[in-house]
């Protein structure tokens, strides 16, 4: 079966609402990129937040307080 002929018009009209299709969902899809890297970059953030103070909690349990390296 053959598609009728468009107008000019209808035709451009069609392509424009094509485009404008295409443009809204490439702004979704960046959109969404954006959301997971700002997730992804909450989620490190914490991580090495957490890193740091389990680092600092093992090195305070390490040393005692009031005494210091034997040197030999």
């Amino acid at each position: 079966m053959t598609t009728p002929r468009m107008n000019p018009r209808q035709k451009a009209a069609e392509m424009e609402a094509r485009q404008k299709e295409a443009l809204r969902l490439e702004e979704v899809a960046l959109d969404a990129t954006r959301a997971k890297t700002a997730r992804l970059r909450a989620l490190r953030l914490e991580k090495e937040r957490q890193d740091s103070a389990e680092k600092a909690r093992l090195a305070a349990t390490k040393r005692p307080a009031g005494k210091r390296a034997v040197k030999r």
